[in-house]
This record gives C-alpha cells, sequence and structure tokens, in this order.
C-alpha cells in the first residue's frame, strides 16, 4: 500500500526551511513515510518517534510530548 502525500511535501519542506523545525508524516501500516529534513539539526531517537507516531495514531486527537529535554514532539492525526 502506497501513501500519497502529494503537495504536502512541498509545504512541508518550505516550513522547515523557514523555521528550521523538522516535520515528518508516518502512516499507521508503513511507519515513516516523509521527512522534510529541518536543518540538519539533532532529532530525538528513532525508537522514540515510532513510539510517539503510535501513541498518536492509537489517540486518534493531537497530541504533545517531549522527547528529552531538547526536543517537544506534536501531533495530529490525518
Amino acid at each position: 500500500m502506497s501513501v500519497e502525500i502529494g503537495e504536502i511535501k512541498g509545504v512541508l519542506c518550505s516550513l522547515a526551511r523557514l523555521n528550521g523545525a523538522g516535520f515528518q508524516l508516518w502512516h499507521h501500516r508503513e511507519g515513516l513515510v516523509f521527512a522534510s529534513g529541518g536543518s540538519g539539526a539533532e532529532r530525538p531517537p528513532l525508537q522514540d518517534l515510532e513510539s510517539f507516531a503510535s501513541k498518536v495514531i492509537q489517540a486518534g486527537a493531537y497530541q504533545a510530548s517531549s522527547a528529552g529535554v531538547r526536543f517537544w514532539m506534536c501531533a495530529v492525526p490525518l
């Protein structure tokens, strides 16, 4: 199964260039399907990202969480 991210990919890449944040899209079966790359800054460990994505999908609602002292993750299921 392929996930179509179309135009949102360009929007997220543009936002990442403007503010230095990293954006990711996760699919409930395929896992990480897009990462903007941000400004090349450090990222939370992949295990933290996978766990957070699972939490968002299961809750079916906006979630926010910290991943250590340096990272905040916010997400909404689409």
